[in-house]
């Protein structure tokens, strides 16, 4: 069986204006975005709602504290850090150092049968045809 370019294997599967995803474009926020937005926040209100087997079940809630969200978060990782927790060492390691540099060793193949100036050639060409339209 042979595949043209462009055209699905079986079109009834294919995106169009009729058939599309139920829950177009993000899920949700990431766990950056929610922080971003709710990490100062000293109360947060919050609704889930889960469907399983047709039945939904919803959850509501409040969370209240006299420290942000963010405070929150930071404490309890020190407070694992401090307690010999490793991931958590390394978690706060990494935000206040950076993470560590890692080498990587390369060999490149030696051509002592080309002259400098057969490399350069052979190199733009490498380049031209990597850079062709296809």
């Amino acid at each position: 069986m042979l595949f043209e370019k462009g055209k699905s294997g079986n079109p009834a599967t294919q995106f169009s204006s009729n058939n599309q995803p139920k829950n177009r474009g993000r899920k949700g926020k990431s766990i950056s975005e929610f922080l971003r937005e709710f990490g100062e926040a000293k109360s947060v209100e919050y609704e889930i709602k889960v469907t399983k087997g047709g039945e939904t079940k919803i959850k509501k809630g409040k969370i209240e504290s006299e420290t942000t969200l963010n405070e929150v978060v930071a404490t309890t990782l020190l407070s694992k850090a401090m307690n010999g927790d490793l991931r958590a060492i390394n978690i706060v390691l990494d935000r206040n150092e950076g993470k560590p540099k890692q080498s990587v060793e390369v060999e490149l193949p030696q051509f002592p049968d080309m002259t400098i100036k057969e490399r350069a050639k052979r190199l733009k060409e490498l380049l031209d045809k990597a850079n062709e339209p296809e």
